[in-house]
């Protein structure tokens, strides 16, 4: 009977892990395709209505396409419970956040210092993509994904945490 419940227990156990780890995966996925396919957005939502702008854009070429960004996020908070999107760029050593975060005003676009809250944004910023487990803003153990978006060198995080993941195991 011992070595029956044991055996159960070890295929149980390892049943809940493999199907957490696809879980896992696939919520990874979608993270990256979804950041990927908002960064192509706004790239083209910008491209189109700036089409007859000469580049360099300038400052207020810029205003007047991160307006019609957050037009077209207006009322888009996120997605699942804790999910979100951040959209930011590198202002000198300092991060200016300018849409997102379901906690934070978007109209408010103060700069923040690089540090380790901030990770996946640094490295959209540093043109890089992918995924990362790390700790948000609000001190919560998240899984990011991060894309640059290459109009106004800007870069975007989608978000969610793991506890979301984690709670239907």
């Amino acid at each position: 009977t011992a070595i029956l419940v044991a055996v159960m227990l070890i295929v149980i156990i390892t049943t809940i892990q493999q199907l957490y780890e696809t879980a896992f995966q696939q919520a990874s996925n979608q993270l990256v395709e979804t950041a990927k396919s908002q960064a192509r957005l706004i790239e083209s939502t910008v491209s189109n209505s700036l089409k007859n702008k000469p580049t360099p854009y300038t400052a207020e070429t810029e205003a007047v396409a991160l307006a019609l960004i957050r037009q077209t996020f207006q009322g888009n908070r996120g997605f699942g419970q804790t999910g979100e999107f951040a959209l930011a760029k590198k202002v000198g050593n300092k991060l200016q956040f300018l849409l997102g975060h379901q906690h934070i005003n978007t109209e408010s676009t103060k700069l923040v210092k690089h540090d380790y809250f901030a990770a996946p944004m640094q490295r959209a910023l540093a043109g890089e993509s992918g995924t990362m487990i790390t700790v948000d803003y609000q001190g919560q153990q998240i899984l990011a994904a991060y894309q640059p978006v290459t109009v106004f060198n800007y870069g975007i995080v989608a978000k969610v945490d793991l506890s979301e993941l984690r709670k239907p195991f």
